[in-house]
């Protein structure tokens, strides 16, 4: 077993370590201290030999020195060893009696800071036994060196841990523990009870009970009982009780706090990456309240489902170029400001629908890639991913309004230009290669989504973004369902809205695993709003996934179909295109004519009696004919 101690300076070997030594003590196996090195020395780790017999210069023979003694007092003479030395090992072992357990082996190493991650998780291999202990005086923002040093080792390593922030008090007082029905409570309230059998100290279990009225001391002591029971079987009959009824957890232990007869309080914490934010976690709070005693937040070991998302992140962040801080703030600004419903967005809304309209009316690819360059649908999209992935309410629900309001005002002026269009009869070939969604699209939408949410946030790739726009052909889709329902043509108008909705599930789900892979992740545990969001669409994305792959909604027609249909057609017809489509109302057959005159009825009689011999008697037929004629 391993416990890892890492200083945030050479001047915490004394009195500070007080506590981080005892808990040592406790755990047993080998110490191992790691200091940071003097600028001077930023080349290569240095083992500092403990053996009193060895001499050594300025400055590390200082701190060898500073650690025996303090090693003498807090863990206690005979009882602890240089480590590597086999000698004094069995020196020891001869000399300790059968029930003692082994002294404890101690190391100190200076690491350079460029080195002092990498090189203490490599001492940290068994996530269940090896203990972590982070000694500074006071919590550091996420933006320090300290503070981007230690959220490090709280995300990657999987051990038990604990933040050390040593106290003002005379090193004589008693124990506070909080206690929970959490497990990280629980292990804080085993490691206590350990520290205070070893030091033979007093510890009290403390638990904050909201005001429910006359019943709250009472109702509170029994959730105590249950808790220290719970983590530490009969031993709890040793620990002394004290409930605190108050609505704000964190107020009621800075009261407790107050008591100059407690020298350190321990409390679980789940999050302790958390205490270099400003934000209002009751560690942190707790921590920012109080000077006076020792405070060991104590936290267990990170579940095995845990890890795995944790080790998925640790190699994105080595693998995938991460966004610095500026260059995430341009995008957040950049995607906020072009998110909002204003008369900008509404009026590029307004246009794009209708080149598109006009474009998929005149049959014209060339005129629908010029509305999808026009539409501003992509930025709100990629607005919706980033609220997921940063856990923020507000632009999802800006950006949820933007994207719903954009797709009805596209909708309804799409159906006004149909019924303007006193000509316009039937559907054209480009509404009809949007007819209904498939795999494939889902598949573009989603690659289409990662290319964008990557680009946007890169300054040199934002050129990229157009060619985006195209792939992922938001707005045909719209304005193909709001011509379709002008003329009646139901299937048609809800399947393009179909694809639509793919497109829109396939792009933010993307979105937000791309801005979460290039370092966009939420500061604060993430809010229901977007959690709730976020699994929605995963789920949604599965769903879809799995609906067009095992029931396709459209498919290619078998080749003896399409043999027999030709067959039955006479020279002033020709077979424009066939497919098969699965509709509520079962399998349909989409055949597609063209020629010098309309299909009579014995024809469409013959189209039906080969539909049911090739696909059975419940398949229907639906019969288009588009006049052609050619002129020599």
């Amino acid at each position: 077993m391993t416990i890892a101690i890492l200083l945030d300076a050479e001047s915490r070997i004394g009195p500070d370590l007080r506590w981080p030594l005892r808990i040592a003590a406790v755990k047993g196996g080998e110490a191992v201290l790691v200091v940071p090195a003097p600028e001077r020395v930023q080349s290569d780790s240095k083992e500092i030999s403990l053996s009193s017999s060895e001499e050594q210069s300025a400055p590390m023979g200082d701190l060898a020195a500073a650690l025996r003694r303090a090693l003498d007092v807090y863990v206690g003479e005979g009882r602890w060893i240089p480590g590597k030395n086999e000698g004094a090992k069995e020196e020891a072992a001869e000399g300790s009696k059968g029930e003692e357990p082994p002294p404890l082996e101690v190391r100190l190493s200076s690491v350079p800071r460029a080195k002092i991650v990498s090189e203490t998780l490599e001492l940290l291999k068994a996530p269940t036994s090896d203990f972590l202990l982070l000694v500074t005086e006071e919590i550091q923002a996420a933006d320090t060196d300290w503070g981007q040093m230690s959220q490090a080792f709280l995300t990657r390593a999987a051990c038990p841990g604990a933040y050390v922030l040593p106290g003002q008090r005379p090193g004589d007082g008693d124990l506070l523990t909080t206690a929970s029905r959490g497990v990280h409570d629980r292990a804080a309230i085993q490691l206590a009870v350990a520290l205070a059998e070893r030091e033979e100290r007093r510890l009290t279990g403390l638990y904050i009970e909201p005001d429910i009225g006359s019943d709250s001391q009472n109702v509170g002591r029994r959730i105590l009982d249950g808790a220290l029971e719970r983590a530490v079987g009969e031993k709890a009959g040793k620990v002394q009780r004290r409930v605190e009824v108050d609505n704000d957890q964190a107020k009621a232990i800075l009261r407790a706090c107050q008591d100059e007869s407690y020298e350190v309080l321990l409390m679980g914490a789940s999050r302790l990456g958390a205490l270099g934010e400003r934000g209002g976690t009751i560690p942190n709070k707790v921590s920012r309240g109080t000077r006076e005693p020792t405070r060991i937040h104590v936290r267990s070991t990170i579940p095995r489902r845990n890890r795995a998302w944790r080790w998925l992140e640790f190699q994105l962040q080595r693998r995938v170029p991460q966004l610095q801080r500026q260059d995430r703030t341009d995008l957040v600004e950049r995607i906020q400001s072009n998110s909002q419903w204003n008369f900008d967005f509404i009026l590029l809304m307004a246009l794009s629908t209708l080149i598109a309209s006009l474009g998929l009316l005149d049959d014209s690819a060339a005129v629908i890639i010029g509305a999808m360059l026009v539409a501003p649908l992509m930025t709100p999209l990629l607005g919706l991913g980033l609220a997921i992935s940063q856990g923020n309410p507000k632009l999802a629900r800006m950006t949820l309004k933007t994207v719903s309001l954009g797709f009805l005002v596209a909708f309804a002026l799409a159906v006004v230009v149909g019924l303007l269009s006193g000509q316009y009869q039937q559907s054209t070939p480009e509404m009809d290669a949007r007819d209904w969604p498939q795999m494939l699209d889902l598949g573009v939408a989603f690659v289409a989504g990662l290319a964008a949410a990557y680009a946007s946030g890169r300054p040199r790739l934002l050129a990229a973004l157009p060619g985006v726009a195209i792939a992922a052909a938001l707005l045909p889709p719209i304005a193909t369902s709001g011509l379709a329902l002008s003329i009646g043509n139901f299937d048609l108008a809800l399947g393009a809205a179909l694809l639509f909705a793919v497109n829109v599930v396939g792009i933010i789900l993307a979105s937000a695993i791309a801005l979460w892979a290039v370092g966009i992740h939420y500061a604060k545990k993430q809010t229901t709003t977007t959690r709730f969001l976020g699994g929605a669409l995963a789920i949604t994305a599965i769903v879809a996934a799995l609906a067009l792959t095992l029931a396709p909604p459209r498919m290619a027609a078998p080749p003896a179909l399409v043999k027999a249909v030709e067959e039955e057609l006479g020279e002033e017809l020709r077979l424009r295109n066939i497919r098969l489509k699965q509709e509520a109302s079962g399998m349909v057959v989409q055949i597609d004519l063209g020629g010098t005159r309309a299909p009579d009825a014995e024809l469409r009689a013959a189209l039906g009696d080969v539909a049911d011999q090739h696909l059975g008697e419940s398949a229907g037929v639906r019969l288009t004919y588009r006049y052609e004629v050619l002129i020599r």
